[in-house]
């Protein structure tokens, strides 16, 4: 599944800029010329390269929303507020969590 769609965005930026087309093969579809085919291996592992390098991180919002800002103002552990169990609080609020 994962692979479709990284075909179909693949095709999306190349359908405009080069010749790019697809065959029916005894195999499925393929890209008709080698070059095509080339690009997509590079595109694969550039993306491949990509998620490797943003595991770890999570994106959140640029400002917290309002369930970050109370998760935040709620975050007592152990008897202690402090920046760490704040911030987890607001990552695990980002997330969908704590609501």
């Amino acid at each position: 599944m994962a692979k479709d769609i990284e075909r179909e965005a693949f095709k999306l930026e190349m359908i405009d800029d080069y010749n790019m087309r697809e065959v029916d093969t005894p195999f499925g579809k393929d890209f008709a010329f080698g070059s095509t085919k080339q690009a997509f291996k590079v595109w694969q592992a550039a993306k491949a390269h990509e998620a490797e390098k943003m595991k770890g991180y999570v994106l959140v919002p640029v400002e917290p929303t309002d369930a970050m800002l109370i998760a935040a103002d709620n975050c007592v552990i152990n008897g202690k507020v402090t920046a760490n169990n704040i911030y987890k609080a607001m990552l695990e609020a980002a997330r969908g969590g704590n609501e």
